[in-house]
């Protein structure tokens, strides 16, 4: 039974141990699923908890930020917020941390990763928009806008939910970061050589126990 929430589509899992062309090109087909909250995790762990195959997760981290209520949980109070301005047009900006949003994803973390089987996990930066106090649609930014949030605080959680990930696993997952959405980010190539450093971190421990 399909579930609405979800958006899924085919895609080649990649088997640990594969050597040739042939193997990769006749890996089992898995399917792969985009979450774009935390509510959905839950739903989407309830409904594929001990499934029969591995699974593609894809998770849009930042998606929780076009809930106009999670946006504003996430906002410091002006008489909270002690960041210098250093130049005039930061007037007019607001930091966003994720600590709110990171909340929310790691309370939803454990069941998922406990009980559903996954073959890789991939986050997603897209930034949602949202609406100023005149009402026009805006992006959220990233070191920068009318609300940005910080590049180091999203490779924070990333690296936080991998690594609890990497710790709980039963098998090998991939872990990586969708490239296109962190493009221009500066620390798109640190977070890039950690989740692949993690990714082949048990299956080269086994390899030198042989």
């Amino acid at each position: 039974m399909a579930i609405p929430p979800f958006s899924s589509s085919r895609s080649q899992r990649r088997k640990p141990a594969l050597k040739t062309d042939e193997e990769r090109r006749s890996a089992t087909m898995a399917q792969t699923y985009t979450i774009f909250s935390p509510e959905e995790l839950r739903a989407f762990t309830q409904e594929r908890q001990n499934a029969s195959n591995e699974l593609h997760v894809r998770l849009k981290l930042l998606e929780p930020l076009g809930d106009p209520d999670v946006l504003r949980a996430s906002r410091i109070p002006p008489q909270e917020n002690d960041r210098p301005i250093r130049y005039k047009h930061e007037v007019h900006e607001e930091y966003l941390p994720l600590s709110h949003v990171g909340s929310l994803w790691r309370n939803a973390w454990p069941s998922f990763i406990d009980t559903v089987p996954l073959a890789s996990l991939t986050f997603d930066a897209t930034r949602p928009t949202f609406k100023d106090e005149e009402g026009k649609v805006q992006e959220i930014g990233v070191r920068g806008g009318r609300l940005w949030i910080s590049s180091d605080d999203f490779q924070e959680l990333v690296l936080l939910l991998a690594t609890e990930a990497k710790m709980r696993a039963k098998g090998d997952r991939q872990f990586s970061v969708e490239e296109q959405t962190v493009k221009d980010w500066d620390n798109r190539g640190r977070m890039r050589r950690y989740l692949e450093g993690l990714s082949s971190f048990r299956r080269d421990k086994a390899a030198d126990s042989r």
